[in-house]
């Protein structure tokens, strides 16, 4: 995006609300400007790839970038032939660029988020005291924790909207609004939407994990867990915290992916020895 034309861009408004005789509007440039605007640029048009490969290693399945996954696969043999690179109705984009003919088709292929955002994608309820807290699965809050894989029920739009049709949706915790992803075709949104690594893991789970580990350790242990990662002798690409844990709540998601390398062992026998003095 650091290399597109601004000056070239085209922008549009539109009505998104009316309230108390009052409208407004949003303004936004269309995403098939933008498209074309980035394919005007060779730089930008070289690194294009549109068919899949399917890559391996050692004679195992290998994923690189997108174009190697199975929904790239799926997606593209359900594609007519006839209509590569050609495509000349609604399900597809022409353009004409430089005097050439490049063909589109336009796919949302992953959206990645933490878990507020997902819940806005799928309209469900931003609670984890809600009785479906799960922003893709219809299990209970309560049975999260000891349910059997075949037990669990994806959500997906027919089970969903047929929740939102009833008006049933508050059994499952999904909000009374139209989900606007249901009529996209050739789109699972609840299949699309994935956990953002960083916030999910790294800044969640794992600071979690660490907030839990001390609790139960108790002072003399925590005295002595902080000791021990001050020690860590220095070694490339690994952070020193010279100081242990004492701002934890401050650490980057990168400090955290540190820590990940050796809280294994600096944690090693604490338990026990705290065990041992009582």
């Amino acid at each position: 995006m650091d290399k597109i034309n601004i000056s070239q861009l085209s922008y549009s408004k539109h009505c998104i609300l009316v309230h108390n005789n009052r409208e407004y509007f949003i303004n936004y440039c269309p995403i098939k400007n933008c498209i074309e605007i980035l394919l005007s640029n060779s730089e930008i048009l070289q690194h294009f790839i549109f068919k899949y490969e399917n890559k391996k290693h050692q004679g195992e399945k290998s994923y690189a970038e997108q174009n190697s996954e199975n929904w790239w696969k799926y997606v593209k043999a359900s594609i007519p032939s006839s209509a590569y690179p050609l495509f000349e109705n609604e399900n597809g984009i022409d353009y004409k660029i430089n005097n050439r003919i490049i063909w589109f088709f336009p796919k949302i292929s992953t959206i990645i988020d933490d878990w507020p955002e997902a819940c806005t994608y799928l309209l469900t309820y931003k609670s984890v005291s809600s009785n479906f807290p799960c922003h893709f699965c219809l299990v209970q809050k309560n049975d999260l924790i000891d349910t059997m894989q075949d037990q669990i029920i994806l959500c997906n739009h027919e089970n969903m909207m047929e929740h939102f049709n009833n008006n049933t949706g508050h059994s499952v915790s999904l909000e009374p609004v139209e989900n606007y992803f249901w009529n996209i075709p050739n789109l699972n949104i609840y299949v699309t939407t994935v956990p953002d690594r960083m916030y999910h893991l790294d800044l969640g789970l794992y600071h979690y994990q660490i907030e839990f580990t001390k609790g139960i350790l108790g002072r003399s242990s925590i005295d002595k867990m902080n000791e021990r990662i001050g020690a860590i002798p220095r070694y490339p690409g690994l952070k020193i915290f010279s100081k242990g844990l004492q701002s934890i709540a401050q650490l980057t998601a990168s400090e955290h992916r540190d820590l990940m390398k050796v809280m294994v062992f600096v944690v090693d026998g604490l338990l026990f020895t705290r065990h041992q003095n009582y």
